[in-house]
């Protein structure tokens, strides 16, 4: 069935229309919340919470693009569920290894008053993102949107690990370069 379709559905309040975007896209988002959760519970609760956040969201929402719409929703859940599971711990997996690599380009943010404009920052980051081949950019988001480790990431792109690890950090370094460029961090004085 056509996502187009399945929104048409959504606004007339046919419940079937839930059934549909289930069977066409319920692996998918099932994958995002493994990649961040790796529990098969939190995994299942926030596949739940994510059908009845389309069903009270459609309408008033209209998306484009249904599967980015229903991935978004997922990641978002399966991000607070991780948040609310790991308050008082901390792992070792992709996730906080993702976050952690991070941590070189965002550490140094300029902020004001400990706040920066998020949908800005996230404009520059999408602005720096398309700038980048097409393999690359892949990577990119393999790592840092479906938070996958090296070895997924190396398989899925046909590539060595090391190989996988030496393209996320030159990325890494060029949007740390991108953002001092934009202002949203302060060339080192030296």
């Amino acid at each position: 069935m056509e996502d187009s379709n399945i929104i048409d559905m959504l606004f007339r309040r046919d419940e079937s229309a839930l059934m549909e975007a289930r069977r066409k896209y319920e692996t998918y988002c099932r994958s995002i919340a493994h990649s961040i959760l790796d529990n098969p519970e939190d995994e299942e609760e926030c596949l739940n919470d994510l059908w009845l956040r389309v069903w009270n969201s459609i309408p008033p929402q209209h998306p484009q693009n249904l599967m980015a719409y229903l991935g978004k929703i997922a990641r978002n859940l399966s991000l607070d569920k991780y948040r609310e599971n790991h308050r008082q711990k901390r792992g070792g997996g992709a996730f906080e290894l993702a976050l952690e690599e991070m941590d070189f380009v965002i550490s140094e943010l300029n902020t004001v008053d400990g706040e920066y404009e998020y949908k800005e920052l996230s404009a520059i980051i999408d602005s720096f993102i398309r700038t980048l081949p097409a393999g690359e950019r892949r990577i990119f988001v393999h790592r840092y949107w479906y938070f996958r480790d090296i070895s997924q990431i190396a398989k899925i792109e046909q590539l060595k690990p090391q190989r996988v690890t030496h393209i996320l950090f030159k990325i890494r370094k060029a949007l740390r370069n991108y953002l001092k460029k934009e202002g949203f961090i302060e060339y080192e004085s030296r």
